[in-house]
């Protein structure tokens, strides 16, 4: 878990890399991307959506929908054996509602077994200098602000241990810093290490 435009991806491909390099058996799954995958076949409700940001426009009653639906699409992937490591937001901004919970109670409940919720935080600063620079993404109201994104890592942080709490089992945060040297690995690296440990060690 991790704000939108935080590096999240950039790690989850690292550990990917590792975890290929190392002969450990993970599996990465996006929960909106498999929302989105159910929205765009979905022939009964048609979802108006025609990429990933689209998602973040759709009613609250269209989301939760979506997520019990991913939710239930995950679980499968797991019962099939494996590691899986669910690449997702502790909480979405919404245009009117407010802030909603990424992995609320009833998405934890059909889930079920998640060992270890982990959370990424970043300087606010460098988040917002990532954002202005991604281009290929339309993320909507997502700030650039900094003090915008210092609250918004606040609240995304309570969401991410509240759902650690739900699931009843740790919360790991793991800061991305800034290298102190040119020596040092990158916080990337840093972090996809962090990761991988876990697996290792559980």
């Amino acid at each position: 878990m991790g704000l939108p435009g935080i590096g999240k991806t950039s790690v989850i491909d690292r550990v990917k890399e590792i975890a290929k390099e190392r002969n450990i058996d993970i599996k990465i799954v996006n929960f909106g991307t498999v929302m989105f995958q159910i929205a765009i076949v979905d022939e009964k409700y048609k979802y108006k959506v025609k990429n990933r940001d689209d998602m973040r426009k759709l009613s609250l009653r269209e989301q939760q929908d979506l997520q019990i639906r991913a939710a239930k699409e995950i679980k499968k992937m797991a019962e099939e054996g494996g590691n899986i490591i669910i690449d997702t937001h502790a909480c979405i901004k919404m245009s009117q509602q407010g802030l909603c919970p990424g992995l609320p109670t009833r998405i934890v409940r059909i889930l079920k077994n998640i060992f270890m919720i982990v959370y990424l935080k970043r300087d606010p600063k460098i988040i917002s200098k990532m954002r202005k620079r991604d281009k290929k993404r339309d993320r909507g109201d997502q700030s650039i602000k900094i003090k915008e994104i210092t609250d918004d890592q606040e609240d995304s942080e309570g969401f991410a241990i509240s759902a650690s709490n739900n699931a009843g089992c740790p919360f790991k945060k793991i800061e991305l810093s800034k290298p102190k040297n040119k020596r040092d690995f990158s916080p990337v690296e840093i972090a996809a290490e962090k990761i991988i440990e876990i697996f290792q060690t559980s």
